[in-house]
């Protein structure tokens, strides 16, 4: 719910839910960080009462502080939340609610549910995975962006839905690379050098998306040199370096057709929620590459849970840039381990004949919880 809505509904005793957009393996982090005292932890400890397969230390929570960067930035960006022994501000506005709602499904997090409705002690409605219509009708075919998007979000493109997906058609089956950091949030200038260089020499086909930055201005979108000096890409002598094989879309792409598409294969991303879903729903491995917040939890997910996808990994210190060489190896990695391949998709095939059932039976729990509490009135 909109924060600020809280306190009106307590006055004229209106029910409120919360709703989390993120997903339940987050919320479960974020709660168990709660009751827990950085005194009472060193470095290396694990987090009491976690699903056991989750490792989740106290070292893990520090990626609230540092602050992350700004997208496509070399300066840090002001914190996000507090730290351990802090709630987030979602734990204190549940505290008048009557339940909690999360953008996620039983079958994808079950032990971060059941860990949550232990700990809150409220009812918990999983209503996701929340996406378009079309894309539910279609999980196992090509989605069309354009039945969901205006016109206006397509018209700064420099490709049409209809000129990417030929080009994708092009390619073999699970052979593309597709590499996108969503519209806050991105690496810092040095890691998109790296970047460029790991997808120069890898040779393998790729669709990046290169979004300007905040107040960015002139012909190179999203690429900031004035940041850092230290940082230059000749764009445009590198589309023709690539040609054929990497396409690079500037603002906006149509990412579930990208991703639907038999060709795509793997998935670099910031690891937000969203993103995370629409990859798991297609059957696409994720190359992780979080950068603040719950990206890291869903990170743990992806990787330790679900076992769909691989973190891209520096020394150890989420403070340290990730270098060519990490993106290479973790790019190499993603596309061969069959492994992950086989779980992406499992779990898709699950989504393909279970996920209408999974939205009836929450709108059905939902529905009833909601005449008992009409009843009690």
């Amino acid at each position: 719910m909109i924060p600020w809505a809280h306190q009106p509904c307590q006055q004229f005793h209106i029910p409120t839910i919360i709703f989390f957009t993120s997903g339940a393996c987050s919320a479960s982090i974020e709660f168990a960080l709660e009751k827990i005292s950085p005194d009472n932890l060193t470095p290396g400890d694990l987090l009491p009462g976690l699903p056991e397969f989750i490792r989740a230390s106290l070292t893990d929570m520090t990626h609230w502080a540092p602050p992350p960067p700004y997208h496509y930035q070399s300066e840090p960006a002001p914190p996000l939340r507090p730290g351990p022994g802090c709630p987030p501000s979602w734990v204190s506005e549940m505290e008048g609610s009557v339940a909690l709602m999360i953008n996620t499904c039983d079958d994808l997090e079950r032990p971060f549910v059941d860990y949550l409705r232990k700990e809150v002690k409220k009812p918990i409605f999983c209503v996701g995975p929340l996406l378009p219509e079309e894309f539910s009708r279609t999980v196992v075919s090509t989605v069309q962006d354009s039945d969901m998007r205006s016109k206006r979000d397509q018209s700064n493109n420099n490709f049409t839905e209809e000129e990417i997906n030929q080009w994708l058609d092009s390619k073999p089956r699970g052979s593309v690379i597709y590499i996108s950091f969503g519209s806050e949030v991105g690496p810092t200038a040095n890691e998109l050098a790296d970047l460029a260089i790991a997808l120069d020499v890898c040779n393998r086909p790729f669709i990046w998306v290169i979004r300007p930055g905040p107040n960015l201005h002139g012909s190179r979108p999203g690429l900031r040199p004035h940041i850092n000096t230290n940082f230059d890409l000749d764009l445009d002598g590198f589309v023709e370096r690539v040609k054929g094989r990497g396409l690079i879309l500037r603002e906006w792409a149509p990412q579930l057709l990208i991703l639907s598409h038999s060709s795509t294969g793997g998935f670099i991303s910031h690891g937000g929620w969203n993103s995370t879903l629409e990859a798991i729903l297609s059957g696409v491995p994720l190359l992780t590459w979080p950068i603040r917040g719950d990206q890291h939890y869903n990170a743990k997910l992806i990787v330790e849970h679900l076992k769909v996808g691989l973190i891209i990994k520096g020394d150890g210190n989420q403070i340290d840039p990730f270098k060519k060489d990490d993106i290479l190896h973790g790019i190499e990695k993603l596309m061969v381990d069959q492994d992950i391949r086989k779980h992406a998709d499992s779990l898709a095939n699950m989504f393909e004949h279970e996920l209408s059932a999974s939205y009836k039976d929450s709108l059905d729990a939902f529905n009833g919880f909601m005449n008992q509490i009409t009843n009690k009135k």
